[in-house]
């Protein structure tokens, strides 16, 4: 986590606002379907990975 959290720290003060990797990638990419896929990607990703663990450790 400590990469992820120097990453959102340099691109916030780079663009001198506050955001999170959508809006950072619809602000780079200029497409907010692409920024939208991503965070439902990143939605589904850690559902999933939590449903894993769940039945893992269960």
């Amino acid at each position: 986590m400590e990469a992820s959290g120097y990453s959102y720290a340099r691109l916030t003060a780079h663009r001198n606002e506050e955001g999170g990797l959508v809006t950072f990638i619809e602000h780079y990419t200029g497409n907010e379907n692409v920024a939208g896929l991503v965070g439902w990607t990143l939605i589904v990703g850690y559902v999933g990975i939590m449903a894993m663990y769940a039945s893992a450790f269960g």
